[in-house]
């Protein structure tokens, strides 16, 4: 028996690391070459989405929204919330026509609205910068992911927290995702599709981290569950 230890990392956790590199990935190519938001600002009241902002020559625009209107159902689906609407955008498609019913002044009306693809050229200096910061940061974070977990590839803990800091600077964005997605071979679309819901387990891996670095806390099983 070999008594070096061992330091190559298993298997599955270079398919996790290419997994969470090509969300990364994915996030990018949706951002810059996805469809473009049909609304730059809204918000959910009275079971309606409620238009704050609508920028010029944006497809919302085009379709003759108006800041204040309460956009009721998107091709038939009711927006009441925000679950709704994540349903609905992430699979947003571009070119395709939207039929959407809204209400102005309490008198309710029909809009058909296209997405264009997303131009970068038309974006704001603002957006720009925003978004090279938030992919600069998001790609230092998960490279400290990585150094973590295969600095020491055998250690759970370490192995938690490396997960952790990746879904913690992974970035979803979520306007046309679903149909990406669903054009690639399955295998490949399960791969990178895992970590764009990583918001949902986030919470509990961070709890699990915290609760056993740099010692375990809790020795109760009931706790864990």
């Amino acid at each position: 028996m070999s008594l070096v230890p061992k330091t190559r990392a298993p298997w599955w956790m270079y398919i996790v690391a290419a997994s969470l590199l090509g969300n990364f990935a994915l996030n990018v190519y949706v951002y810059l070459w996805g469809p473009e938001p049909p609304f730059s600002q809204a918000n959910f009241s009275r079971d309606a989405l409620v238009v704050e902002e609508v920028l010029p020559n944006s497809p919302g625009d085009q379709a003759g929204i108006q800041v204040g209107d309460r956009v009721l159902t998107i091709d038939g689906r009711r927006v009441r919330g925000l679950g709704q609407w994540d349903v609905i955008r992430l699979n947003f498609e571009v070119g395709k026509p939207y039929r959407l019913q809204v209400e102005r002044d309490g008198k309710p009306f029909e809009r058909v609205m296209i997405l264009q693809r997303r131009s970068w050229s038309q974006q704001t200096q603002y957006r720009r910068i925003g978004f090279v910061l938030n992919t600069a940061s998001a790609l230092v974070t998960l490279l400290v992911a990585f150094l973590v977990g295969f600095t020491r590839p055998y250690d759970w803990i370490a192995r938690i927290g490396a997960l952790a800091i990746a879904l913690l600077g992974g970035s979803a964005y979520l306007y046309g995702t679903a149909p990406i997605v669903r054009r690639l071979p399955i295998l490949a679309g399960a791969l990178i599709w895992w970590p764009q819901v990583g918001f949902f387990i986030f919470p509990a891996l961070f709890f699990v981290f915290c609760s056993m670095f740099p010692r375990q806390l809790f020795r109760s099983r009931w706790i864990w569950v």
